[in-house]
């Protein structure tokens, strides 16, 4: 779990360095920190994008669902900062993920979830 949480940070840390497209838009999210070496990010959604990778900062409801799909040519680091996520990987892998916990898997299997209470994500996903 250590060497899962240091590769986020590391990865997290290198994303405001480099670049990820997106595969809806290329547009680059930038952060501007004025002055100061660092910015709190409370923003919904995207947070970061470039051609590296994207950051997304994710709310759901009790009772949302996340459609089927997948991120061919990414890596993810799908964290669980509030709440609960229930998530499965290619229609069969179950992994009940809670507040604290990371799921990494890579791009090309498919993703669908439900949010069985209110949760909080962190979704960074890096391109390979």
């Amino acid at each position: 779990m250590k060497k899962v949480l240091s590769l986020l940070a590391i990865t997290t840390f290198a994303l405001a360095h480099q670049a990820i497209a997106q595969e809806s838009s290329p547009t680059t999210v930038k952060i501007e920190t004025g002055t100061q070496a660092g910015k709190v990010l409370t923003e919904k959604g995207r947070v970061f994008v470039n051609q590296s990778g994207t950051v997304v900062h994710g709310f759901f409801k009790a009772g949302d669902k996340m459609k089927r799909h997948n991120h061919d040519g990414y890596e993810l680091f799908f964290t669980v900062l509030k709440g609960k996520a229930n998530i499965v990987l290619d229609d069969k892998e179950t992994h009940p993920i809670n507040a604290g916990e990371i799921l990494y898997f890579n791009g090309k299997h498919f993703i669908n979830a439900d949010f069985p209470e209110e949760t909080e994500v962190l979704i960074s996903l890096i391109k390979e």
